[in-house]
């Protein structure tokens, strides 16, 4: 593992910090290589680690500002409504596959052609050997295995130029071998050659018809159940507003001239003499102060009558 390189060089609390989750648990392409089910769906590495933050963004975070047990009705609101939107969704969809499956068959075989490619099929015992040669532009060869036995009505099977692993959708050779119709078997078409999480039923397995998502859950109900923690501290409604949150992705970048505007002014001082009652000077530099005019007084004679190259005064 590369990271024991570099955690004996960490603190010890931030080491523990990482090292708490196994990587199969908090990194997608480590679950990935758990199964050759599991697939990266089009994510790479950490990339989909926040992707339904945005879901209960709006809804659910405006209220864990002023109180955590109202986010969470919200949440589990939020949670119902969805369940029952996607329920009805499910089950009114009449195709083999799902709207965004029918999206990525169209996408998939859109630039497939058959002819364009060598081919060799050959059968083993449980899954299907075959090799695929692009015949233009000197292609690399690719080994694509298809199983025998459908696994919830798809023959989705792998390749090993890598998409099917990391996006979950057929690569271009796998659309080559339905395409053609290679494979001795009339149920293997552009549909069963799907994966079978864009199979419709496999989205009503999901939304059972007969179960009900029931979020009529309110604060009358949870105060009649459950004791109030006195630890936990109300943030007045007011307060919430100020609160920060999560800084802008895209939030511009200040320059030297925002910070000089923001940035607090000198505070210029008035000047005010007290004697003469004028603001354009102040008490010391006053003609009236009588310091001043004692010291005029006390200023020799020679220097009255220097002239001004510094010369004393004649005739």
């Amino acid at each position: 593992m590369k990271g024991n390189e570099y955690y004996q060089h960490m603190k010890k609390k931030e080491a523990d910090y990482l090292l708490k989750l196994p990587d199969n648990v908090q990194y997608p392409a480590a679950r990935c290589a758990m199964d050759k089910n599991v697939c990266m769906y089009g994510a790479s590495s950490s990339s989909g680690v926040e992707s339904m933050n945005r879901a209960n963004k709006n809804g659910v975070r405006n209220s864990t500002a002023v109180d955590p047990l109202n986010a969470g009705m919200r949440l589990i609101r939020l949670e119902a409504i969805r369940f029952e939107k996607y329920k009805k969704l499910a089950w009114g969809h009449e195709l083999p596959l799902t709207p965004k499956g029918m999206e990525v068959m169209e996408a998939a075989f859109a630039d497939v052609v058959p002819s364009k490619y060598t081919r060799d099929v050959q059968e083993m015992d449980t899954y299907y050997h075959y090799t695929v040669c692009r015949t233009a532009g000197g292609g690399v060869l690719y080994t694509v295995t298809i199983p025998k036995q459908p696994q919830l009505g798809s023959w989705f099977g792998t390749c090993n130029c890598g998409v099917p692993k990391r996006d979950g959708i057929p690569c271009n050779h796998m659309a080559v071998l339905a395409d053609a119709g290679d494979i001795p078997n009339p149920d293997f078409t552009r549909l069963s050659v799907m994966p079978y999480w864009f199979r419709t039923e496999h989205w009503r397995r999901q939304y059972p018809r007969h179960v009900t998502c029931n979020g009529t859950v309110n604060l009358q109900l949870v105060m009649s159940k459950y004791d109030p923690e006195g630890d936990i501290q109300y943030c007045p409604e007011w307060l919430a507003p100020n609160k920060a949150g999560r800084p802008k992705k895209n939030a511009r970048k200040l320059g030297p001239t925002d910070h000089i505007a923001s940035s607090a002014k000198k505070r210029k001082t008035k000047r005010f003499c007290s004697i003469c009652h004028k603001f354009n000077h102040n008490t010391v530099d006053c003609y009236l102060n009588l310091m001043n005019v004692r010291m005029q007084d006390n200023v020799p004679e020679e220097e009255d009558n220097a002239n001004v190259d510094g010369e004393s005064g004649g005739i």
